[in-house]
């Protein structure tokens, strides 16, 4: 949801997705791996819920650095049919895998990389 608003508040010349991504990035490599979550601590809303109380703000910073990397790496359509996969089935990992042709693990490793070479 922050990726995309960003996106629309941008097209209006409010503010740089570089300049946001980069502010995003800053502050994950400032918390280090420690302070910020793994994107499998975050998959239940019970569990947005404790890791808010733990990582505070980290957790947005990561949920927007891992959708704009997915987006980078798959594009839009791929990330729309992600979600569509819910439709049918709840299995996520067969989801991720399905519209991204790799799983969770390799992804996080990917981000794990770009944020803390």
């Amino acid at each position: 949801a922050e990726w995309l608003s960003i996106r629309v508040i941008e097209r209006l010349d409010g503010v740089s997705m570089a300049t946001i991504r980069r502010d995003r990035q800053r502050e994950l490599r400032a918390a280090g791996r420690s302070g910020t979550p793994r994107l499998s601590e975050l998959i239940t809303f019970p569990a947005w819920v404790r890791a808010s109380e733990r990582y505070k703000d980290t957790m947005y910073a990561l949920a927007f650095v891992a959708v704009d990397a997915l987006l980078e790496r798959h594009g839009m359509p791929a990330v729309i049919d992600y979600f569509k996969r819910f439709a049918t089935s709840d299995d996520r990992s067969a989801a991720f895998r399905a519209a991204f042709g790799e799983d969770h693990r390799s992804f996080e490793a990917v981000l794990a990389r770009r944020l803390w070479p």
